[in-house]
């Protein structure tokens, strides 16, 4: 038996994942390496991966909990780690692991990306828009970061500001369909129907003609809608107060 051949082997099949219906394959080919090589840690993130896919929250966590106990000094582990628990809802615990990362490397533009948005997610929007301002210190032409941070002040009921982020997201990517679509839900809170509508159809259009994509797109830009709403509700009710 050759070990390291098997190792490849094993470790290819496992990393080789398409579609969901792979994923339970590739779980029995992950555990098919670590015990040929238990010692190989570099595994525990891809498997950490497939298990959160397969929402075996726990077993995912236990392996990212080994593999930063291993390789403490690993930011990226870090900031996986916490979009694991950012997909179950653990904000604060992810926050602290985005963190974490950051403290191992100060100019980790991903996990700054990810600390802002589950800081959003908490309601903590000051915090929020101070890390999205030094997301931009070190990457300023990211079209990404301006629609979040749109996005963000559109949840706050700043909707001229909001827009202005749009525009300048759609400035540095004019295909990026995300700031369309988001931008439109802003025009309108103000009764720009026009330039809403004008907006929405720019946005889908973006999208292509695959319809699988179209009607999950919609489906999620009307999810964000309801969110504004609940949200300019909330703000409106403190500011009567």
């Amino acid at each position: 038996m050759n070990k390291n051949k098997d190792f490849e082997y094993y470790r290819l099949k496992a990393e080789s994942f398409t579609s969901q219906s792979d994923l339970l394959v590739n779980l029995v080919n992950y555990s098919r390496t670590a015990r040929i090589k238990p010692q190989a840690l570099f595994l525990y993130k891809g498997w950490a991966k497939i298990l959160g896919k397969l929402d075996k929250y726990k077993q995912a966590e236990a392996k990212y909990r080994k593999l930063c106990a291993e390789t403490p000094c690993l930011a990226g582990n870090y900031n996986s780690w916490g979009l694991l628990l950012d997909d179950q809802g653990k904000y604060a615990e992810a926050e602290e692991k985005y963190l974490q990362a950051l403290k191992i490397n100060p100019v980790y533009v991903d996990a700054f990306v990810n600390l802002a948005i589950v800081l959003s997610l908490q309601r903590k929007f000051d915090e929020a828009i101070e890390t999205y301002k030094r997301t931009l210190e070190l990457t300023s032409r990211d079209s990404v970061v301006y629609n979040n941070l749109g996005s963000l002040y559109l949840r706050m009921g700043k909707l001229e500001q909001a827009i202005e982020k749009y525009k300048e997201a759609i400035e540095i990517c004019e295909d990026y369909y995300l700031p369309y679509l988001n931008s439109s839900v802003a025009y309108l809170s103000l009764g720009k129907e026009l330039e809403g509508n004008r907006a929405y159809e720019n946005g889908i259009k973006l999208l292509g003609e695959v319809p699988s994509r179209r009607e999950w797109m919609i489906k999620e830009y009307k999810i964000f809608i309801d969110q504004i709403k609940e949200e300019l509700l909330i703000l409106s009710k403190k500011l009567n107060v």
